[in-house]
């Protein structure tokens, strides 16, 4: 494989990791796709609360500001947790809520600016992935951590792969779904609207290339079925301030 190709692939496989942190939301247009395996049957609702867990900065050091990212899904919203950093969402929202817990102030940042903001701190914008193309193969009936799972891969090459679990245990969380999707989408159209168009809640991310071999990106730490903590999970601490620039909390 080409080193530029390499290259396209590792910086996709960072903006899939960077947007459970960044909260990067753009329209995308499905593309067709091949024959899907027998969908899993959806959850009923109910309280749950799904804990991942985010490594981006193991191949992209340029990411190491992140560390290692603590996600919390719930029924209403999203809250990423790393080093004296915090982002939330609520399902419907249409900004964000960055908050830095050493100088306790908080912004709410449009959603729409996000995928700007994460370029200026790491540089992917200045990556020329925008035409790269991964072919979805067909998916497969997998378990992490026992639970029922599918696998989902996207394929650069015979040697380089992401690998994306998802699971229907729970009910698909729309803003979740976006954090992981739609970053990708803003880089790589076409990767993107693959990685939209997949059912089910994503679980597990593994970046397999020539020099990476089955690393979690992302990996599942616990599910359980109750959303204690939610509320205060999606809400500021009312003893921080607020401030009008993101670079006052991320810096």
């Amino acid at each position: 494989m080409r080193r530029s190709s390499l290259t396209r692939c590792f910086s996709l496989g960072a903006a899939l990791a960077a947007a459970l942190f960044a909260f990067a939301v753009r329209g995308a247009t499905p593309q067709p796709q091949p024959a899907k395996a027998a969908a899993q049957p959806a959850a009923a609702a109910r309280p749950y609360h799904l804990q991942l867990e985010a490594n981006p900065a193991l191949p992209f050091p340029f990411l190491e500001k992140f560390g290692t990212i603590a996600i919390h899904v719930y029924p209403g919203g999203v809250r990423a947790e790393s080093t004296g950093l915090t982002a939330f969402s609520r399902n419907g929202d249409k900004t964000i809520t960055a908050a830095n817990g050493l100088t306790r102030m908080y912004t709410e940042v449009p959603i729409d600016d996000v995928s700007g903001l994460l370029g200026k701190l790491g540089g992917l914008s200045n990556n020329k992935i925008y035409a790269a193309i991964a072919s979805l193969q067909p998916p497969v009936a997998d378990k992490v951590n026992g639970l029922d799972a599918m696998r989902h891969r996207l394929s650069y090459s015979p040697n380089a792969w992401i690998d994306v679990w998802t699971t229907r245990a729970i009910p698909d969380n729309a803003q979740a779904k976006r954090i992981v999707t739609e970053l990708v989408y803003n880089l790589s159209p076409g990767t993107g609207a693959m990685l939209r168009s997949i059912p089910g809640m994503p679980l597990q991310v593994e970046l397999n290339f020539t020099s990476y071999r089955k690393l979690q990106l992302v990996r599942l730490k616990s599910l359980t079925f109750d959303n204690k903590g939610e509320a205060e999970a999606l809400a500021v601490d009312p003893a921080f301030t607020k401030v009008p620039a993101i670079e006052s909390v991320w810096k």
